[in-house]
């Protein structure tokens, strides 16, 4: 069985979000269509899981122990989304997977930040 966020990375890339920015209601209306194993309950739900996902989302601190650095979690250890801006959700790239990964290893603050751009993070890692 596919988990939920398989579903929405294959669906991201479908429309494009590997190149481009895609709004979240394009997203959640074709998962809509290609969830037949009914994994979403709601387009909330679908929201909530590509969020968890998303980089610089605060939405992904839903516990206390997701800001814990010594914490592994599902947004440190699987990024997949980025926020382009309110409801614009794009593919990271393998760079900036990279990127990314690096500064979770070196436990930067910028991660844990409710928001910020790839430029701050790659500027932060020096």
């Amino acid at each position: 069985m596919r988990r939920q966020i398989d579903i929405l990375v294959e669906v991201a890339q479908l429309l494009g979000a590997d190149k481009d920015g895609i709004e979240l209601s394009r997203i959640i209306k074709q998962v809509m269509k290609m969830d037949s194993e009914n994994r979403f309950n709601s387009e909330e739900g679908i929201a909530a899981t590509l969020n968890y996902h998303t980089i610089n989302m605060r939405s992904r601190f839903q516990y206390p122990a997701e800001k814990d650095k010594s914490h592994l979690t599902s947004w440190k250890s699987e990024p997949y989304f980025y926020r382009e801006d309110r409801g614009i959700y794009r593919l990271l790239s393998d760079e900036e997977k990279a990127i990314f990964r690096k500064a979770v290893d070196d436990e930067l603050d910028i991660i844990y930040r409710d928001e910020f751009t790839v430029f701050q993070l790659k500027k932060a890692l020096g």
